[in-house]
């Protein structure tokens, strides 16, 4: 199974945002044990960066940054996708992004938070809870 994990759950992780860290650490654990592989768009990157940057400093937010580009396969994202993205149904422009480069990437699920944001996405959506379900089944 590959997965495409949206912004919110890398800043559930990476600034501890309580109730939220403990599950979605889980879910990306599952990637680095080797469960399943897991991918990142490219444009949250700077996203999360930016984010970090404001609340930890350059120096943290430059590792954090790099962890997720370690960790993660990072998903392009292009002229197509960003098309794709804007062609869309989806009201947000940045999860349409994340919801093309998860089909542009092959990734059976989106694994966010914000489920009803991606109800018109091309790759269904799942939270956290309902990927590490899916995982304790099989």
């Amino acid at each position: 199974m590959k997965v495409m994990f949206d912004t919110n759950i890398a800043l559930d992780i990476l600034q501890q945002r309580d109730p939220h860290q403990q599950r979605s650490a889980e879910a990306v654990s599952a990637v680095i044990q080797g469960e399943i592989q897991g991918c990142f768009p490219a444009h949250a990157v700077t996203t999360v960066y930016y984010v970090l940057r404001r609340v930890v400093g350059q120096a943290e937010a430059r590792r954090a940054a790099g962890w997720l580009v370690n960790t993660l396969e990072i998903a392009p994202c292009d002229g197509g996708v960003l098309t794709a993205a804007i062609a869309t149904p989806m009201g947000d422009l940045e999860d349409a992004v994340v919801a093309c480069s998860a089909r542009e990437a092959d990734c059976d699920y989106i694994v966010t938070r914000n489920k009803p944001d991606f109800s018109k996405s091309p790759v269904p959506a799942i939270s956290p809870e309902e990927l590490l379900g899916i995982l304790a089944a099989s």
